[in-house]
């Protein structure tokens, strides 16, 4: 037998072996599930801070579409909805089906939350406010408010930076540290596989047999290579699982 044949045989052995195991399946299920758990929470969280109910009652109804152009230059969306009646829109409010009611009439507005609200949302509100506000009184002033706006947008600062920032440094920093962590989960999980697949073997008498039509160094070179496919196989299907599962959340 060649030294190649011996060591695919052994290596195809602990595979086969390995993957056809309970722990093998339980603890992959486990982590799958883990991981798609982790995935959905941050999907739920994340989709719950963009996304706001705001109604809008008497005046405040004409604020709908510059309050959800201003909403998504912060990076939420806003849903407006129109509202009839004051008092059953606050009873909303506490049921949850509105974060917020909006109420009354530039310059005056009034926004009424179950808990402390969104501050994003505050914000975007106050600069529909004074920009609603700014409009009226360039109005009466006699002053276009388009060539305001112009000569506002035209009016920038020039920026030098002596030390230029990569723009996608976190993100590689971050694929770093999980490469680092995934790569330290495989030595420590599989170099002990590979240990404890020796001691078994050798408690078991079974190592003799081997040793008997192997060489020692082709048999840890066939545990070795076997094992390891089975870590690749693993953290292959994690990891297909996980970027599936996060596409399929960010649509």
């Amino acid at each position: 037998m060649t030294s190649a044949r011996a060591v695919s045989l052994v290596a195809k052995r602990e595979f086969v072996t390995k993957v056809r195991t309970r722990s093998f399946l339980i603890g992959t299920a486990v982590i799958i599930a883990v991981l798609a758990g982790y995935v959905v929470l941050q999907s739920v969280l994340f989709d719950d801070q963009q996304h706001s109910v705001v109604g809008l009652s008497g005046q405040a109804t004409q604020l709908a579409d510059p309050l959800r152009d201003k909403a998504k230059a912060f990076g939420i969306e806003v849903e407006t909805r129109d509202v009839t009646t004051a008092g059953d829109a606050e009873q909303q409010v506490r049921d949850g089906s509105l974060d917020a009611l909006v109420t009354g009439a530039p310059p005056e507005l009034k926004m009424i939350v179950k808990g402390s609200g969104d501050e994003v949302l505050a914000t975007a509100l106050n600069d529909v406010l004074r920009q609603q506000v700014l409009t009226a009184q360039l109005a009466e002033a006699g002053i276009s408010p388009q060539e305001v706006a112009q000569s506002l947008a035209n009016a920038r600062v020039a920026v030098t930076a002596l030390e230029p920032v990569d723009p996608q440094r976190g993100q590689r920093l971050a694929i770093g540290l999980i490469v680092a962590a995934l790569l330290y989960y495989s030595l420590l999980v599989y170099g002990t596989m590979v240990a404890q697949g020796v001691v078994e073997e050798k408690s078991s008498r079974v190592v003799e047999i081997l040793l008997a039509t192997l060489r020692p160094w082709q048999l840890l070179l066939g545990k070795v290579i076997g094992l390891g496919a089975v870590g690749l196989l693993q953290l292959l299907v994690i990891s297909t699982v996980g970027l599936g599962l996060s596409s399929a959340l960010n649509r």
